[in-house]
């Protein structure tokens, strides 16, 4: 079986990276980092990452303290990195590092998940997941956001949830459509709020219920 995988291999790389997505995208992973950077501390990085600091050591940010906790009231994702840290014998910025590559992988993960959920093809499910590659520092039209940040952030890993959520949801697979988007909502409530809203459309649009989808529109 081995020697037929490498054969498979030598003669149509393409096709064969197409039917191993979690190898292709383990590949994938550190060419985005490369290609689109890392920047720990830009934007609401640093908040992040001032709050974890404060949860490990309450002295600090006496003054600021307000702000500084501000990302660890309704997300657990400072918390569970400053749980991480003792655990991980890294220190703060290799560990920041690690949960960053984590999520872009993740986010190929989903990309790749999603597109499943809509093409039978395995290798047309892979390119429309490598597209995202060069995509991901897009800014989303009308807002501030970029499609993934180049830093960790909570959202970073709210994200990929939301794609395993919405496939779930193609997938007619609803208690799994639950549990990620709960998961996302322990991480970001916000984004998944917006999830939920993506969620409920794709539910709707496949019943054919387009006066609900008026209705519920309309109401937002």
């Amino acid at each position: 079986m081995g020697a037929a995988i490498w054969c498979d291999a030598q003669h149509n790389p393409g096709e064969f990276l197409a039917q191993q997505p979690v190898i292709s995208i383990a590949l994938l992973t550190p060419a985005l980092l490369l290609a689109h950077g890392y920047h720990p501390l830009a934007d609401d990085g640093a908040v992040y990452v001032a709050g974890i600091k404060k949860l490990l050591n309450q002295r600090l940010y006496q003054t600021d303290a307000v702000f500084a906790s501000s990302p660890t009231h309704l997300s657990i994702f400072a918390h569970v990195l400053a749980a991480l840290l003792p655990w991980a014998h890294l220190p703060l910025p290799w560990l920041l590092l690690a949960c960053h590559a984590a999520s872009i992988f993740l986010f190929l993960l989903g990309s790749w998940r999603l597109a499943s959920a809509g093409f039978s093809h395995t290798v047309r499910a892979m390119g429309s997941s490598a597209a995202r590659c060069v995509l991901l520092t897009l800014p989303v039209a009308g807002t501030s956001l970029s499609i993934m940040d180049p830093y960790v952030t909570a959202r970073s890993f709210s994200t990929p949830l939301a794609f395993f959520g919405l496939a779930a949801v193609l997938d007619k697979k609803w208690m799994q459509a639950v549990l990620w988007l709960a998961l996302a909502a322990l991480l970001h409530p916000l984004m998944a709020g917006y999830a939920a809203i993506a969620m409920l459309t794709l539910a709707l649009v496949d019943r054919n219920a387009w006066r609900s989808v008026a209705l519920l529109y309309g109401l937002g």
